[in-house]
């Protein structure tokens, strides 16, 4: 008789056959083992269904499976494999990232005693490339579960997605990933889910998060334009299905939530020479911020020639650090601070 797992651990592949061995091996070896692992390969044209294979042979007293598809993304693939899943609660962990041996054994108790907790997170931390860094949450959420954490939740994610897990009927009341959202389409999720549900934080550390070069990709060109759009059109939507956001944040935190992205959106249609889509965002800029010198100097350098384009960045590097430069743990750090 097969025994129904409580918890269905969802791990989209790609490409990942140099370290996905090592990510299902610690989650088979979870000390709480109410659970099923489902890898879902994103169209990989390496060896991760072999090694994936390899490892279900070798785990039979495991409850693994495989799940093939074409390229779809990383939000089709984890959206697969909650269709397929049979735990009462969704975990996640991406191929190349690891947890650590009590992550499921301290969190479900959070979430078993508590019925009005949806979702809970934990603290993780980088490692690989020379990168140790902690991904935490214990200095932003409030753990007397105060509706703060949701417009907090609103101005930076803060909720790493290793270290989430999840009720099923999270997914069946909020809906699945966006799959026309990347990046942070993560973030939409949790800003959908908070409007039905507490999140619980577990002050704890529960998973590592692996910096390679696989994944320290810097985000140039239309991946930039798709994000910060991305980032916009998340945040408003947020705003429409709760305007309880609108209340907990003060008029200047509301407008700190937007005009860095426009002024990053004007940015990059500068340099990509758009110049009448630049002057659209540095209007919407200066309506947040009209006190701001920076994007009168952006409105006058959309009229000088493209060479005066450096003194753009070195005015955006200048206000906001370089933030070109590659960070520890990027994935998880916050997507509206770029």
């Amino acid at each position: 008789m097969t025994i129904k797992p409580k918890v269905s651990v969802i791990m989209p592949a790609f490409n990942c056959g140099r370290y996905i061995r090592e990510a299902m091996s610690s989650v088979i070896a979870q000390t709480y083992k109410e659970l099923e692992l489902i890898v879902v390969d994103d169209g990989s044209k390496d060896n991760t269904a072999e090694i994936v294979s390899d490892f279900i042979k070798e785990n039979g007293q495991y409850a693994v499976r495989y799940i093939y598809q074409g390229n779809k993304g990383a939000a089709a693939a984890r959206n697969a494999g909650i269709v397929k899943a049979a735990g009462e609660y969704i975990a996640f962990l991406d191929c190349d990232d690891v947890w650590l041996p009590h992550k499921l054994a301290v969190q479900m108790p959070l979430l078993e005693k508590d019925k009005s907790a949806g979702l809970v997170f934990g603290d993780a931390v980088s490692f690989g490339e020379g990168c140790t860094k902690p991904i935490t949450a214990s200095e932003t959420f409030d753990l007397a579960g105060t509706d703060k954490n949701i417009s907090r939740l609103f101005a930076a994610n803060y909720i790493p997605i290793l270290t989430v897990v999840a009720r099923r009927s999270c997914f069946e009341r909020s809906g699945l990933f966006d799959e026309s959202v990347a990046i942070v389409e993560d973030y939409d999720l949790w800003l959908r889910i908070a409007k039905y549900y507490r999140l619980v934080y577990a002050d704890s550390l529960v998973a590592k998060y692996r910096v390679h070069p696989g994944n320290i990709s810097r985000i140039t060109g239309d991946k930039e334009e798709k994000l910060l759009l991305d980032m916009i059109k998340i945040r408003r939507r947020a705003l429409e299905q709760n305007p309880g956001i609108a209340r907990e944040l003060s008029a200047g935190g509301l407008r700190r939530c937007y005009y860095k992205l426009y002024l990053n959106l004007a940015t990059f249609y500068l340099k990509c020479g758009a110049r009448d889509k630049a002057r659209v965002n540095i209007a919407r800029y200066i309506s947040l911020c009209p006190y701001d010198p920076v994007p009168y100097l952006l409105f006058l350098l959309s009229y000088a020639p493209s060479r005066a384009y450096g003194a753009v960045l070195r005015a955006r590097d200048y206000v906001f650090g370089k933030q070109g430069e590659k960070t520890c743990a990027t994935r998880h750090a916050f997507y509206s601070e770029r």
